[in-house]
């Protein structure tokens, strides 16, 4: 499943940015590791935050 979504992200990577395969799995990793280092606060991000955090505001566009 991780190889997958990184997969994944490599792909965004070049696709929205311009990057090259290695330039982008470059980005992956730096992303990966600032995801690691930092997951009990980005997930904080999302599912608290003002509001109700990105999935309150999400609730709210769908009335929920």
């Amino acid at each position: 499943m991780q190889e997958q979504i990184f997969g994944q992200l490599v792909q965004v990577l070049q696709d929205k940015a311009g990057l090259d395969q290695e330039k982008a799995t470059q980005v992956a990793n730096v992303v990966a590791d600032f995801a690691q280092q930092h997951a009990g606060d980005l997930v904080k991000m999302v599912t608290e935050g003002g509001g109700g955090g990105i999935l309150g505001q999400a609730g709210k566009l769908f009335g929920r």
